[in-house]
């Protein structure tokens, strides 16, 4: 952008024409902002780490015995010893051990010997004392074709002929089994992979498989899936506190001309999981419909669709977008907004060292004793630092700067409601914006929504693989199995398909029967002796 020139010209002192002026200058102002954001946002880092303009040695940082301990023994090392530097003592996590691989998969063992020359010593063989173990992890991937033979007897007397039942498929008249359809759907709701692409692989390993059958295949199992979507969403809904975010997808209108945007929500709760929802636009109807039942605490970005849903439900605002506008103005150039960034990092440092605590009643109280005894202050102290500001404006209105200040004055209510409230373990809506990471990935790859009935389906598939991703679930089993089960399971039952529920109850079977067909599998292809 170049250095900024200051250009000294007396105007008339017409009112009119001061006005138009100052407003040129803060629109210009404005739009050398605006330019300085792209410029960053395409060439620039992302990260906001590094732009800490404070460190442990400052005084007043926060009044924790860890940062004050390791400033006196910094202050120690200094005036000791110039030119050593004692590191302060830290912990790790324990990690676990790389060779510990899942008992489910199964273990081929090749066993290599010593040769016969290599056995002799000493004039005579040498005595095996055993094998010395080490796990290397292998995949292959490769379809086979499952032959279901039905025996068929006949009676010699009368003619009358009977034949054995048959393995139930989830549906009538389908070319691919039951896992293939679950590895479809996490090869296109995990991995984004689009139909064309996949079609393309399977005809590298001659499989000639048409896109229509893979898409169709997928859709009717979303299908399947919906009364298990349903539940999860009353699932998530049912939860005192609910994160939600938005995204826009291009949706085609099928085979006719014409597309659109549509809004992409996404609500989640920790430890339930998370559903998406379609809307044609970004308006309040879209959260009023799927919230009017619910009634908690609903965190967000404060957009404006989230102001106006009914009583029953207390906003919860989000930190991460409020530093980010400031670190938005310090990349700016603009050194102001350092000292409002600072209070807003020492509130985060509180809460990484709340991190730690569960959602007990006792958990909850003593969170809510923290904050109200090192996180208040820091609050109160940014609150009145932004009113000064805020009744004499150091910069123009549409400054990043004010933007920010003006944010966060207009979320202050949100924002400082997790100092009374300790159910809110998170002070930022940052997990809904790893839900949509998903979906925003995936456009990028498959680009659209063939049409809105494609949509629906593609949200009910998405809500699963995503819940199944939180909560640590492999995906392409769960489906496989769940589809299987759905034939079986009672509507009042259908709770117990949802991912939690399922990891508690079915997850152990679904991995030993995993496990055995694995096994039976991979005899079937070994070669004949």
């Amino acid at each position: 952008m170049g250095k900024r020139e200051t250009i000294n010209v007396e105007l008339p002192d017409d009112p009119k024409i001061r006005a138009f002026v100052d407003g040129l200058l803060s629109t210009n102002e404005s739009l050398r902002d605006r330019v300085r954001e792209l410029e960053r946002m395409v060439f620039g880092p992302k990260s906001e780490k590094g732009l800490t303009t404070f460190d442990v040695t400052q005084q007043g940082l926060l009044p924790f015995v860890e940062f004050l301990e390791a400033r006196r023994r910094l202050e120690e090392n200094s005036a000791s010893d110039p030119d050593t530097v004692l590191v302060p003592a830290h912990k790790r996590k324990k990690h676990g051990r790389r060779a510990e691989f899942p008992e489910y998969l199964p273990r081929h063992r090749t066993e290599h010997l010593l040769s016969a020359a290599a056995r002799q010593c000493c004039a005579q063989d040498m005595r095996r004392i055993g094998f010395e173990e080490s796990n290397e992890l292998e995949r292959i991937e490769y379809c086979y074709v499952r032959v279901n033979a039905r025996e068929k007897c006949i009676c010699d007397e009368c003619g009358s002929m009977r034949m054995a039942e048959g393995p139930e498929r989830i549906f009538d008249r389908c070319l691919l089994g039951t896992n293939f359809v679950a590895n479809l759907i996490y090869e296109r709701f995990s991995n984004h992979v689009p139909y064309a692409r996949f079609e393309k692989k399977l005809k590298d390993e001659g499989l000639a498989l048409s896109r229509s059958v893979i898409c169709e295949s997928v859709l009717r199992a979303a299908d399947l899936l919906e009364p298990v979507h349903n539940a999860l969403r009353t699932h998530v809904l049912a939860a005192e506190l609910v994160q939600s975010d938005d995204t826009e997808i291009l949706q085609r209108n099928g085979n006719k001309k014409g597309r659109k945007k549509v809004c992409f929500w996404v609500y989640r709760s920790d430890g339930r999981g998370a559903f998406f929802e379609l809307t044609d636009k970004r308006s309040r109807d879209g959260p009023a419909s799927v919230l009017a039942e619910f009634n908690g605490l609903l965190q967000t970005d404060g957009h404006k669709c989230f102001k106006t849903l009914h009583d029953g439900i207390t906003c919860v605002g989000c930190w991460a977008h409020a530093r980010r506008k400031y670190v938005a103005a310090i990349k700016g150039g603009d050194k102001l907004a350092e000292e409002g960034y600072e209070l807003i990092q020492k509130v985060f440092m509180v809460e990484r060292e709340l991190s730690g605590l569960g959602d007990s009643a006792e958990d909850r109280e003593e969170r809510r004793r923290v904050r109200q005894e090192l996180s208040k202050p820091l609050i109160d102290e940014l609150g009145e630092w932004i009113q000064v500001h805020k009744l004499s404006p150091p910069r123009g209105a549409k400054s990043l700067f004010m933007k920010a200040i003006t944010y966060t004055n207009n979320q202050w209510e949100p924002l400082t409601r997790f100092l009374d409230d300790g159910r809110i373990t998170d002070i930022t809506n940052n997990a809904s914006e790893r839900g949509l990471r998903g979906p925003v990935v995936g456009r990028k790859n498959w680009l659209f929504f063939g049409n809105e009935e494609g949509a629906r389906r593609s949200a009910i598939l998405l809500s699963l693989v995503q819940t199944c991703r939180e909560l640590g679930i492999n995906a392409k089993l769960y489906i496989a199995d769940v589809l299987r089960r759905l034939s079986t399971t009672q509507s009042s039952e259908i709770e117990t398909l949802l991912p939690s529920r399922w990891n508690e109850l079915y997850a152990d079977a679904a991995h030993a029967a995993y496990a055995r067909e694995l096994a039976e599998v991979g005899q079937a292809a070994a070669p004949v002796a």
